[in-house]
C-alpha cells in the first residue's frame, strides 16, 4: 500500500504538471474538496481534474514546495509554498502576470491509498498583495 505521503506528493506533482493520466490511482472516487463545489459539481478524480485545470487556467509557472508533511490518523497535513505567474482570470480581477509566494496548509484525508478529502488554506491576502489586487 502506497503511503500517505506517496499520494500527496503525487497529488502535488500532478497539480504542478497537470499530468493527470494516472489520477483514479491516488484519488479516491467519493473525493471532495469542499471548496471547488460552488463551481464542480463531480466528485473523485474528476472534482480533482477540475481543480488543477483551473490552477492552470489561471496560473503559470506554478511550482508546490512542500516544507513539511505531519500525519494523524487518515489525515495527513502538509505545509507548502506555491509560487506561480498570475496569467488568468482570479475571481474577477485580470491577470497581472506577476509572480507570487504563498504559504499555504493542505489537510488531506487519505484511506486505502487514495485521497477522499481535501481541504487546503491559503495566506491569500499576501498572495494579493504581491500581486498588486489588495483592497480591490
Amino acid at each position: 500500500m502506497k503511503s500517505r505521503k506517496d499520494v500527496a506528493l503525487r497529488m502535488f506533482a500532478a497539480m504542478e504538471s497537470q499530468k493527470l493520466d494516472d489520477v483514479d490511482e491516488y484519488i479516491g472516487a467519493d473525493f471532495v474538496n469542499p471548496e471547488t463545489a460552488q463551481w464542480c459539481r463531480e466528485s473523485g478524480p474528476e472534482r480533482f481534474a477540475a481543480n488543477v485545470s483551473w490552477l492552470h487556467s489561471t496560473f503559470d509557472d506554478v511550482h508546490l514546495e512542500v516544507l513539511k508533511m505531519t500525519e494523524e490518523g487518515d489525515r495527513l497535513y502538509v505545509h507548502l509554498v506555491m509560487s506561480a505567474r498570475h496569467t488568468g482570470n482570479l475571481f474577477g480581477m485580470g491577470p497581472t502576470g506577476r509572480f507570487f509566494f504563498q504559504e499555504q496548509v493542505h489537510a488531506i484525508d487519505i484511506r486505502d491509498g487514495q485521497a477522499v478529502h481535501h481541504v487546503e488554506w491559503r495566506n491569500n491576502l499576501t498572495a494579493l498583495r504581491q500581486l498588486g489586487l489588495a483592497g480591490r
